[in-house]
């Protein structure tokens, strides 16, 4: 097979996005004109308008759908929640690649 030679995934994810069935996936939003500094070893918040990361219990991530229409107490509760949840899904996880890895 060639490099350019279309497979069957590819040929696949084209016909769904001419179908319309990606048109009710939200779009990420659009880049902002201000250019963002970091220094190196800086912690960076990616809870802005998509909201926190949500580690799922098999190590996947998502996010909070609504994020953008909860209250800041709502938020504030989440992000409490959220935090210890998240924690405690690493951990587990963790121990379970070190389990695997004996």
């Amino acid at each position: 097979m060639t490099e350019n030679a279309p497979t069957s995934s590819n040929v696949n994810a084209e016909e769904e996005v001419r179908s319309g069935v990606w048109s009710s996936v939200p779009a990420l939003p659009a880049p902002s004109d201000a250019a963002t500094t970091l220094q190196v070893g800086e912690t960076v918040s990616l809870e802005d308008r998509l909201g926190p990361l949500v580690v799922n219990a098999d190590g996947s991530l998502s996010r909070i759908a609504n994020w953008e229409n909860m209250t800041e107490a709502e938020k504030a509760n989440t992000l409490r929640v959220l935090g210890r949840r998240n924690g405690a899904r690493l951990a587990n996880l963790n121990s379970m690649h070190a389990d695997d890895s004996n």
